[in-house]
């Protein structure tokens, strides 16, 4: 009996998935929209093209698919399925609440649904509500991982960082990395890094043959100031991937953080000579590089002329001054950091002071980490800009754009600083200072402030940029506002006290404390750092 023959329509559909699958997407939506002119009584192909445009970021096309296919067949129940996600999808968050609701009021078991009203409301920041959604998601699945996931989102936005973990480290999770590093990015994400410690060492002991766990959970642990228990889970990456340079640099900074200094440095230099760091972790080292009271000034610059030459080669058009008109000149202040710490204790009493009547002064945040000081930073500027998360090429169109005069950077070379963009030049004059303490090694970096005590004229320290010392001194320290006036209490025995990094603690600087110590028999030392939590 001879077989029957093929249905060509269901062929072409058939051919049209198959090039989704395949990842041609362009190619499948044409194929679906021929089908659809072709049939335009026949709902299905407009329900898989809804998908394709879905997939290709055509959001707004897809529901007018979604829509025709609604009204070729008001019964098929995959219409209504699909509209919350296509509904996120095109950032109306509200649209699909109600047409999650919609579904749910006819089956109110259905997980998909239950999930979209838990995507919904987590969209709109309803925390409370998106968790408790999770939750009645997990009782009767409580192996959906997107959902777990998305309780532990919700608990972490509400503060209960230990809650998130404890959801988190749900053996299903653990059991799909990729899901863990993603909640593992919103606990850092928080700064709640004991959290994401605790969740990366969970998942690494799940996984005690991959790498990327090792790695993540050493990187982790040396975040939550855990630098004995990183250096032992760099070391096992490191015996996983013998050759891979991460797990040595991971070992360097542990040692340092725990005062291994010299062992950490000769691990550190040898990757950066071989070129087996990148830019990031090349500018730790050279930020390492200064706990090392033997190093000399030369070296110590043609490192930073090396980190230079290396990351920062030109990646745009060169710099043109836009001529202006008359008007006040505008002032870029460039920061990661404009929270509690150094940045507000030495640049808030100076831009309260500076003349307002022609300078523009111009926050120009790189991180969106905020607290009391980033509120009180943008109450005393003229102007502030968000340049959170951008890549290189984003952020050098944003800074050019806004036209500055000067631009003085706060950062360098210390975590989050962006050199790179800088050498490129965004303004007529750069300046380097503050939060970071030598030459940064660019060509376009134009001036350096320091001072006649950090920089005298006969020091041998080498920088790249003119070195302009202020006569008043480099910093002017700005006390916090709630702080009580200096007072000395008691008439004990004096207390000194350094709470600067244990890497610092060189044997030169333990034998200027005990000359000091000797000198003044009754006093004592205080020491305070975050390794000593270790």
């Amino acid at each position: 009996m001879p077989a029957p023959a093929a249905d060509p329509w269901q062929h072409r559909i058939d051919a049209a998935l198959g090039m989704a699958q395949r990842g041609a997407l362009a190619e499948a939506a044409a194929a679906l929209a021929a089908l659809c002119g072709e049939r335009p009584r026949n709902a299905l192909p407009h329900i898989l093209l809804a998908t394709v445009r879905h997939r290709l970021g055509e959001h707004d096309e897809a529901l007018r698919e979604l829509d025709a296919a609604a009204s070729l067949s008001p019964g098929d129940p995959q219409v209504p399925a699909m509209r919350p996600r296509l509904l996120l999808a095109a950032g109306r968050a509200v649209d699909a609440e109600a047409a999650a609701r919609r579904v749910l009021a006819s089956a109110p078991d259905d997980p998909h649904a239950q999930f979209d009203l838990a995507c919904a409301l987590q969209a709109q920041q309803r925390w409370d509500e998106s968790g408790a959604a999770c939750a009645a998601l997990l009782e009767r699945h409580p192996g959906h991982v997107a959902a777990r996931h998305l309780l532990s989102r919700s608990l972490l936005m509400r503060g209960d960082a230990d809650g998130a973990l404890a959801q988190a480290r749900h053996p299903a999770l653990l059991d799909d990395p990729a899901t863990a590093f993603a909640v593992a990015a919103d606990f850092g994400a928080r700064d709640a890094q004991a959290q994401r410690a605790a969740l990366l060492c969970a998942l690494a002991a799940r996984h005690p043959q991959d790498y990327a766990c090792a790695i993540a959970s050493a990187d982790a642990l040396l975040a939550a100031n855990r630098a004995g228990e990183a250096l032992a889970q760099a070391q096992r990456a490191g015996s996983l991937r013998p050759q891979a340079s991460r797990p040595r640099q991971l070992r360097a900074a542990a040692l340092i953080e725990r005062g291994d200094t010299q062992p950490g440095l000769a691990l550190f230099r040898g990757l950066f000579e071989q070129g087996g760091l990148d830019a990031a972790d090349a500018q730790k080292y050279l930020i390492a590089l200064h706990y090392d009271s033997e190093q000399q000034p030369q070296p110590m610059y043609a490192a930073h002329a090396a980190w230079a030459a290396r990351h920062a080669q030109p990646f745009a058009p060169p710099f043109v001054a836009q001529p202006e008109t008359e008007r006040k000149l505008r002032v870029g202040w460039l920061s990661p950091r404009f929270n509690e710490g150094p940045v507000a204790r030495f640049l808030t009493g100076t831009l309260r002071a500076f003349d307002r009547e022609h300078y523009h002064h111009l926050l120009l945040e790189l991180h969106g980490l905020r607290d009391a000081c980033t509120d009180a930073f943008e109450a005393i500027s003229d102007e502030t800009v968000a340049l959170h998360g951008l890549d290189d090429e984003t952020l050098l169109a944003r800074l050019r754009g806004l036209r500055l005069d000067v631009l003085v950077d706060l950062a360098g070379h210390a975590p989050f600083g962006r050199p790179r963009v800088l050498a490129q030049r965004v303004a007529p004059v750069q300046l380097s200072w503050l939060d970071w303490f030598d030459t940064t090694g660019l060509p376009n970096m134009d001036g350096w402030i320091g001072d006649r005590w950090l920089n005298p004229p006969d020091s041998p320290q080498r920088f790249s940029e003119t070195v302009l010392r202020l006569g008043g001194g480099r910093f002017c320290y700005t006390p916090p506002d709630h702080a009580p006036q200096p007072q000395r209490e008691g008439g004990g025995a004096p207390v000194l006290v350094s709470f600067n990094r244990t890497a610092k603690l060189n044997d030169r600087v333990i034998d200027a404390w005990a000359r000091i110590l000797a000198a003044v028999p009754d006093a004592r030392l205080l020491l305070g750092d975050r390794a000593f939590d270790d």
